[in-house]
């Protein structure tokens, strides 16, 4: 536990002054990049696990989860109540019905998605805590990306391991059954969870979400 304590405070503190360094080196002061970069090392951390063992552990996920929940729902409220805005402005944070819109939206996806055989345990609490941190309105394209990542990941490693066109086929097959010729599923689908690292897709997801933002900053220092 010293040593899970000691590993989100050091990620907690780089987060903070890597958010700090963009918000001086950017000169803005109408957005915060506290919550973002937190986002960025967590993601990060989870893709790197994930392509090694397959598993996002749940010492990265519930607390990535409760600090998104609590700096949106608990401590921005309480330092705009007392009057201190730029606190706010410096964390990034949402509003209290975009956090929880952000992560309802996440969590039934990832439910659903679970349920379907598309994502694991881990992935299902990496992609509420993505939300819980993002908000809805910054959520959404991050998860239209990462979805498309995840499915191009995915399609590769099945076509890299021989499996892509006896998953076509079987998907194929139902859909005939059940739309065509009415006679219900022949064969349920036969294969496990994707194998696809979603923690991956989900940084690439990001990353992708956040080049126009990253690229007006750019264009700030240099011009």
């Amino acid at each position: 536990h010293q040593e899970l304590m000691t590993s989100w405070v050091l990620t907690v503190s780089v987060g903070a002054v890597i958010a700090s360094a963009i918000q001086i080196a950017s000169g803005r002061t109408d957005r915060g990049f506290f919550l973002i970069t937190l986002c960025f090392c967590v993601c990060t951390a989870a893709a790197w696990i994930d392509v090694a063992t397959r598993r996002i552990p749940n010492a990265l996920t519930y607390p990535a989860l409760g600090l998104g929940l609590a700096i949106n729902l608990l401590l921005a409220p309480a330092l705009a109540a007392l009057g201190v805005p730029v606190a706010v402005t410096w964390l990034g944070a949402t509003d209290v019905v975009d956090a929880l819109l952000g992560f309802g939206l996440c969590a039934v996806i990832g439910v659903v998605s679970f349920a379907a055989r598309g994502l694991g345990g881990g992935d299902v609490k990496l992609l509420a805590a993505v939300g819980a941190m993002l908000g809805l309105e910054a959520v959404v394209p991050v998860l239209f990306n990462a979805l498309a990542f995840a499915a191009v990941i995915g399609i590769a490693n099945w076509a890299v391991k021989g499996t892509l066109m006896p998953r076509v086929q079987v998907v194929a097959a139902n859909l005939l059954t059940t739309f065509v010729t009415k006679e219900g599923l022949r064969e349920v689908y036969p294969f496990g969870r994707s194998e696809a690292p979603f923690g991956l897709a989900l940084l690439l997801g990001l990353t992708l979400a956040q080049f126009v933002a990253l690229h007006e900053i750019v264009l700030g220092l240099v011009f």
